[in-house]
Parts: C-alpha cells; structure tokens; sequence
C-alpha cells in the first residue's frame, strides 16, 4: 500500500484543525449569546472532559458574566445545600425558625455551573428544572416554608464517556445550546474574541430589538421540516436571533439571524422519530433549476425556512454538531449504563438521603440531620428545667448511600441438536462481546450448556474475556435436549449471583423442544411437570429474562414457554453475535 503524500497529510491537518476552530468559534459565539440573555436562553450543556481548553471556555465566560454570581455545584450536592434549608445553629440560638439560602438562590442573576451533570439524581434534577421553570425555587419543611427568587443560566458540564448515560434529558430540554468539545483538544487553550463591553452593550439593548412575522414563521416552518418535537426549540432560536442582533449592534433581527439561531440550536434538538409505513428509501426530490437556487429570496418565510434546513444538515455532515442525536438515540442514552438495580446501603456508594428511624446495624446517625428534624417541635415538646433541647427516638435520621449494583449476564443455550454448533459460536460471540464492553462496570458473564442428559456450568461468572476464549474454545454439541436441567442450573446460577449482591440478567437460547426430564428419562409428562416447576421458580424471582427462539420459523411452544418463565420473547432464528449482544444491552438498559 503507498503511503500518503506529504500534500495529503498536511490537508488532513488542516481539515482536522478548521473543524476544531469552527468548534471553538461556535462555543464562542454561544457564551456570548447566553451572556447577553441568560435566563430566556436557559444555558448550556458542555461536554467535555475536564482539561484546558474546558478550562479556558470557562474563565471566558466568567469574564463575559461582568461580575455575575457563577455558583458551581457538585453532582453530589444534599438537599439542604441546592434548595436551602433549616439554619440549624441560628434557629436553636434564637428559638425561632430560621432558613438557609441554597444554591440555586445563590445563583439568582447569574450562571449555575453543574460539574459532572451526567451524574445529578433525579430529585436534583427536578428541582433545577422546577426553578427554571418558575425563576424561584420554594423551601418546605416541618414548621418552615419560603421561597427565594432563582432566576439563572444553568451550564450542565457533561463528562459522559459514549458508552455512559448523558445529561438528563428534562434538563438538557431547557437549555437552548448544546456544544462539544471533543475535536478541539488538539488546540492550544484560544482566547475569546468578544469583549465584555460588547455583552453589556448587548444586554441593555436586547429589549428594543424588533422581529418581523415572516422570519417567526420561517423558524416555525423550520422546526416542523426538521421533525423537532420540542416547543421550547423555536422559542430559544427566536430569542438567540434577538440576542445575535443585539450582539452585532442593530435593531432589527434580519434574515442571516435567524438562519444562524437555528443553526445553533436546532442542530442538537433531538428529532421526531421517523415514520416507519414511509419507504426507507424515498425517491429523491426533483433538482432545482440553477436559476431557481440563484433567485432564492432570504426574506421569503419558505425559501428562508430552506435555508434554515439546509444549514442545519449541512452542519451536521461537516461533523460540527457533536451532540446532534435523534430521539432513538437520546433515549438509549438516557438508560444507558443503568444494568444494575440501584442499591441501598449504610456504607458505601454515594449520599442519599437520610432515613428516619433507629439506627440498625452498620447504620450511623446523622446528627445534623437528626438535629434539624427536632428543632421546629422543641415549642412543642415539655423540657426539664435547664434542658434546651429534647430530642425522640422518631427525630433519629442515620445517614444511607447508593450505588449501582454490578450485573452479570447469564446465557443457557441449547448445544443439542444439528444446528447446535452455529448456536454455541453465536453465544460465544455475544458472551466475549459483552465481556468487552462491561468491564467498566465491572459486570461479568456466565455461560450454561445444556446437552446430553445434563447441564454444566461452562463459563463461571467471570470478567476475564482471556478466562472466556480459553473455556469457550472447542465445545462440544449434538445428542437429547435437557431442557428443564439448563432452565434449572440458570436458575440456580442466577440465584447464587444475586445473593452476592448482583444484579442477574437471563439470557435463554432454544427452540423450546425439550426431550430429557430432569431424572435422565424421556417421560414427556414428566419433562412438562419439570419445566412448569423450574417456570414457576423464574416468575417467583422476577428475573430480567431474554429468550431467543432459534426455530426455523415462530414457534407457539417457545412462545408459551417464555411466558411461563416472564420472559421477552424474541425471534432470532439467524441470531448472530452483535445482534444478540446489542439485544441484551438494550434488555439491562431498559431495566
């Protein structure tokens, strides 16, 4: 093979750094937009992994906030420190109620910066979206309740690798940009070419800027060409084309504004899922005449809605949209890397909220939490002469962590049979692929074969994909189907998994013919009554079970079978690796 010219190396230089530059430029232009109107463009979702040039997009944008709060808050922030709380100490001093001022109260007339957003709990999100929504957030509790005004830019920092969840989507809605910094590591940290001055000019002026019906019309027609479902979309690229107007000094919003709004904004709203009775493969439009193109009209709402539509797609061909997914997409990422059940523990995962009652065993008491519990009902309670605080076994709060339980996925496949070999490859396959890719989580992988007159265990739960070639290596296939002993030893397999603090996943390849009860004989009577006990023990552990019917054609036994064992049923007769894999990824997401 030749080895490319020098010429071909320096043009693909330059084409990687145009692409950074124009990735740094937007990010430029969007912290200027967002400066000059912060809470009616919501903010920003930024990711990037934290280094220099995130660094440096931030200390601009601190600059351009001239003097703004800029609150930043961890993804493991308590309660009481985002919304505030009892003033715990100000409240026993004074013996009256007293509240404390949380962070987003904090952030009023700023920017809420939020590290490692991916990460914030659900509650957490509700109560930023809640405070955008209403530009206040409301404190209650026992005794206590206020609310302080929060109006602020919130910019969600997204380190997310691609295999991770992303920012939750009820945030991210709320927030008119979207920027990426991932093809920019390769440049030094740059500096913003716009001036502070030049945003408080813009600020003060943002109030008279005009737009024309026909360019609102345009944005509109815009959305719907593009199959956006959100209706905050053209609500953020009418006020960007105001805020791009202020920026460049003029009262009125003109065309080249709207199209660049739209170009900054819709290119990572997610889109309407496509119709599936449309053909895949539409018949392309007819070509516009070269006189048709050269007379197209910007200030027409239908040529200028073109246009919008054209330089949407455009951006996302050259690759400068790294954040623009479908619906499909988004929602797959908002599942993505949930396989394990969410656990409770005394010790270890991340703070969760605290729990009232007597501490049990392992549990410790949470004495500010447990303090601020009995403080509002101290007017309430009789004290001893000289007793300032009484405080009862139901005040106790202990403190609680959660974490991810890891997962292990177990398949059961049927290496009976003629076409067990083209099974056990694909199983294989799939087992070695989702090996590589949990282990991250630290998930593991199992694999029972069931042939002959038994099942054994071939591949013990491991996450050694070395471990995995090595037992997988030249398996055996062909003679009787015991169905009912690989149903049982999976079971078993899974139960035991569980118990280790794991979370199992099911996965059953089969075609459902089963001619080998559990005591070794062919009893068809006595195999029913051996699946039906074995089902019965699957629908009492509500395993998350997959089974893949690997007949010739649908079959109604395995369709009844899969019932009985609470199982997705799925028809894969030609199932190969990644198929299986991406099938049961999507089965431990949706969990």
């Amino acid at each position: 093979m030749n080895a490319p010219s020098p010429d071909t190396l320096g043009d693909a230089v330059d084409e990687s750094l145009s692409i950074s530059q124009a990735l740094w430029s937007r990010a430029e232009r969007i912290a200027a937009l967002v400066c000059v109107d912060p809470v009616g463009l919501g903010g920003i979702c930024l990711k990037a992994c934290a280094g220099p040039i995130r660094d440096a997009w931030l200390a601009a944008l601190k600059s351009l906030a001239q003097g703004a709060p800029v609150i930043t808050v961890p993804a493991s922030v308590s309660e009481d420190r985002l919304i505030g709380g009892l003033a715990l100490e100000a409240s026993l001093a004074s013996g009256t109620l007293m509240a404390t001022k949380g962070l987003l109260a904090s952030a009023d007339g700023g920017f809420l910066i939020i590290r490692m957003a991916e990460r914030l709990d659900t509650w957490a999100v509700a109560e930023i979206t809640s405070a955008i929504d209403r530009g206040a957030v409301q404190v209650e509790r026992t005794g206590l309740s206020t609310q302080h005004p929060a109006e602020f830019a919130c910019i969600a920092l997204d380190e997310s690798e691609p295999h991770e969840p992303e920012t939750a989507s009820a945030l991210t809605d709320r927030l008119a940009f979207h920027i990426t910094l991932g093809h920019a590591g390769q440049l030094a940290p740059p500096t913003f070419a716009v001036f502070p001055g030049e945003v408080v000019a813009a600020r003060q002026s943002l109030p008279t800027i005009e737009i024309d019906d026909p360019l609102v019309e345009a944005i509109v027609s815009a959305c719907a060409s593009l199959g956006i479902q959100s209706l905050r979309a053209p609500l953020f690229c009418l006020r960007t084309a105001r805020a791009a107007a202020a920026l460049d000094g003029v009262e009125t919003v003109e065309p080249e504004h709207i199209i660049e709004a739209c170009s900054l904004v819709l290119g990572t709203v997610p889109t309407a899922q496509p119709n599936k009775e449309h053909p895949e493969n539409p018949p392309p439009p007819p070509e516009q005449s070269t006189e048709d193109k050269s007379t197209s009209d910007p200030s027409d709402p239908d040529s200028l809605s073109d246009i919008i539509v054209d330089a949407v797609r455009g951006l996302a061909l050259q690759g400068l949209l790294g954040l623009s997914k479908t619906a499909d997409r988004a929602n797959h990422n908002a599942n993505a890397g949930k396989a394990g059940n969410l656990r409770r523990d005394a010790r270890k995962g991340r703070r969760d909220r605290p729990r009232r009652g007597r501490a049990q065993r392992g549990a410790t008491i949470d004495l500010s939490e447990t303090l601020r519990a009995a403080a509002p009902l101290q007017k309430l309670r009789k004290r001893k002469p000289g007793q300032r605080l009484r405080i009862k076994p139901e005040d106790i709060q202990t403190k609680r962590y959660k974490h991810n339980a890891q997962s292990s996925v177990i398949f059961a496949v049927d290496a009976s049979g003629s076409s067990a070999m083209a099974r056990m490859s694909e199983a294989k396959g799939a087992v070695e692929q989702l090996l590589a890719e949990c282990y991250v989580r630290r998930d593991t992988v199992a694999l029972v074969a069931f042939r002959g007159t038994q099942a054994d265990i071939v591949l013990p739960p491991t996450q050694s994909l070395v471990m995995a070639g090595r037992r997988l290596a030249g398996l055996p296939g062909g003679g009787g189907t015991p169905l009912a002993s690989g149903l049982r030893l999976a079971h078993e397999l899974a139960d035991a998994e569980l118990k280790r603090g794991k979370t199992p996943h099911l996965v059953i390849l089969s075609d459902g013919r089963g001619n080998v009860a559990l005591d070794g004989t062919s009893d068809r009577g006595t195999l029913d009554a051996d699946i039906k006990r074995v089902s019965r023990r699957f629908l009492l552990s509500g395993f998350n079970t997959l089974y893949f019917d690997t007949s010739k054609r649908p079959s109604e036994r395995s369709r009844e079978l899969a019932g009985a064992l609470g199982a997705d049923y799925r028809f894969l007769p030609f199932a190969d690796a990644a198929a299986i894999s991406r099938t049961v990824r999507t089965s431990m997401n949706e969990r």
